[in-house]
């Protein structure tokens, strides 16, 4: 970001960086074709192009521009050394003060939610694979089933209620719940104990990013004809606290490390051959959701209850009015739907097979760090 302001304003000193300086800057970069740096990169087909000739071409080829709303981001990053340089004295004055202030929720949204969506060609890809079409496991040669649930559910959970990856991998079978009018949904919480409050110090198993993050979501309809509801009761059945069991727990990142390392690193880089760097991950889910919201026209209030942002507004705005139900958010919620293939629902019977033997091979490789551990303390 701080490369591109350098280069489409050409380089000015500092001595001439001041408001107007930066109201030009954010015009001039609504133009700019998205991604600019990976558009030039080595063998890609603007490599050695400079800017002015990628604005050029943006026409032609139809780029996507970064906009109005992502130019607001760009001038909060350069403001951030912008400040710095004020404080240590190298400028008299910060030229973008104030000015991040005035911009719009979709354009403060931080790094990593700025990563791309999926679009519709790639949720197709994404869920084309045989445990979404026939709703049961792939079978290994030695007739064990190597689709654990969560390869089934997690994602469909993102893409239908914009959670983060370890909200839903963290989550306990009592914070699926139904409201006394009848919808169920899923409570973020930090009710109970073992819980992890949103600054880390206490102890457990389980945190939130924000404390704006508890929240509650209602279960798309979908999610219901997939038959969620009756993998969670089978669950309960069978004596499990937590709706994902099979997903060990590290102390750094939470439940979600193995899910995310399956998703982004086997899944999407190793059998669909994602070109790593271009934006895509697990996150695009939230990506993808939170972009569905708005094209129904969701108030933006609901949208930041449901994405577990900070109300945009007045404190009394924020500390006052208590964020929706989740009786209140199904009606809209409903109306969301994506471009996928036919989803089987989840064969429940199939799932808590699959859930045996992904709890063995966890137990297993366990058991096998453990032996590694004590030959290596014997060694030493």
């Amino acid at each position: 970001m701080h490369g591109l302001f350098i280069e489409l304003m050409c380089d000015p000193v500092l001595g001439d960086i001041d408001r107007e300086l930066v109201r030009e800057y954010m015009e001039r970069l609504a133009g700019v074709p998205h991604d600019s740096n990976r558009l030039r990169g080595p063998g890609k087909k603007y490599h050695g192009v400079d800017i002015q000739g990628l604005i050029k071409a943006a026409g032609t080829d139809r780029l996507e521009l970064i906009g109005p709303g992502r130019a607001g981001r760009y001038v909060q990053k350069i403001g951030e050394a912008f400040k710095w340089a004020t404080k240590s004295g190298y400028m008299r004055d910060d030229p973008t003060a104030g000015m991040v202030a005035t911009l719009g929720p979709s354009e403060k949204v931080k790094d990593q939610d700025k990563r791309q969506l999926f679009d519709s060609a790639m949720l197709l890809r994404i869920f084309a694979q045989n445990w979404w079409r026939n709703g049961r496991s792939e079978l290994a040669a030695n007739g064990e089933r190597k689709t654990a649930p969560y390869k089934y559910w997690i994602p469909l959970l993102a893409l239908y209620t914009g959670a983060r990856l370890n909200e839903l991998a963290q989550l306990y079978l009592g914070d699926v719940r139904r409201s006394e009018a009848g919808t169920w949904h899923l409570d973020f919480n930090l009710d109970g104990e073992g819980k992890i409050d949103p600054s880390g110090k206490k102890g457990g198993d389980k945190r939130l990013k924000t404390i704006n993050a508890q929240r509650v979501i209602a279960l798309h309809p979908e999610l219901i004809r997939m038959g969620f509801l009756e993998y969670v009761t089978a669950l309960r059945d069978a004596g499990h606290s937590r709706l994902f069991p099979e997903l060990g727990h590290d102390k750094e990142k939470g439940y979600g490390k193995i899910a995310g390392q399956w998703f982004n690193e086997h899944f999407l880089d190793g059998k669909l051959k994602i070109e790593r760097g271009v934006g895509l991950s697990f996150h695009s889910f939230r990506h993808t959701f939170l972009t569905a919201c708005d094209r129904i026209d969701m108030p933006d209030r609901m949208r930041d209850d449901l994405a577990g942002h900070a109300p945009v507004g007045s404190t009394g705005h924020s500390t006052y009015i208590k964020a929706r139900l989740a009786d209140e958010h199904i009606a809209t919620l409903s109306r969301l739907s994506f471009v996928l293939p036919e989803i089987a629902p989840f064969h429940t019977a199939d799932g808590m097979r699959a859930l045996l033997d992904a709890m063995k091979r966890r137990g297993n490789l366990a058991q096998l760090k453990a032996r590694r551990a004590k030959i290596a303390a014997k060694a030493s």
